[in-house]
């Protein structure tokens, strides 16, 4: 538990604060507006992520007190899964603070999913079909390929919302930890901790959305259900 002399304080700005507007734009040609509308987003994720691994790595830095010029060389070359376990050491045995402490874990969790999401968008085939699927909805078919004792191949299906959510989300945490690196990198005993309103911790698009064999997810059946209705 932390001490009495800790305290902390939420203020704004609050998480969505700052996301731009979606293009909304329509067209006749539907079908290649809507691809354009996923690989925009797409592309959003990207950029965002970059912006946000910037910043991830300078709270990294902060928050294990090395200067600028000495953080820009060492984290360069420190990949991303390697960064979140660096910061969990810093909060677990370094910081002092239990309220700091608590808030960079926090922080890594926040991106790890966000990291996680990214990597499943862009690191998926995706394919952008000129068809509604059985449910009626328009999607982009996610293909995902593992070798992890077995050759298995995934395929999902996301709505372009799911796109723009995640880059919302990214967006927002970008937010959070720009605006946590100075509180807890300087943070004193008896001053209470001024922070902003913490996101909310995404949901792991894998975990999220329809799944299965390429038929099913089509057709919203299997080939052996089609075999018995004949």
């Amino acid at each position: 538990m932390s001490s009495k002399s800790e305290s902390v304080i939420r203020c704004t700005p609050e998480a969505g604060l700052y996301r731009p507007p979606w293009p909304t734009q329509q067209a006749t040609d539907e079908h290649a507006l809507g691809s354009i509308f996923y690989h925009q987003a797409l592309g959003v994720v990207v950029a965002r992520f970059n912006s946000l691994e910037l910043s991830f790595r300078s709270l990294l830095g902060a928050s294990a007190q090395i200067n600028e010029p000495a953080r820009h060389a060492v984290l360069t070359h420190v990949k991303s899964g390697t960064l979140s376990e660096a910061l969990k050491t810093i909060a677990n045995d370094v910081v002092k603070s239990e309220l700091v402490e608590d808030e960079l874990l926090f922080a890594t969790s926040l991106f790890e999913v966000n990291r996680a999401n990214r990597n499943f968008l862009v690191h998926s085939a995706t394919e952008k079909h000129d068809f509604y699927f059985a449910d009626g909805k328009d999607g982009m078919l996610m293909t995902r390929r593992t070798a992890r004792g077995k050759l298995r191949t995934d395929h999902y299906l996301l709505a372009v919302d799911a796109f723009r959510k995640t880059a919302d989300e990214i967006l927002d945490c970008r937010e959070y930890f720009g605006r946590i690196i100075g509180p807890c990198s300087h943070y004193k005993p008896g001053i209470p901790l001024t922070l902003p309103h913490r996101p909310a911790l995404p949901k792991y698009l894998a975990d999220t959305h329809p799944k299965g064999a390429l038929f099913e997810i089509l057709h919203g059946r299997s080939p052996d259900e089609d075999n018995r209705d004949q």
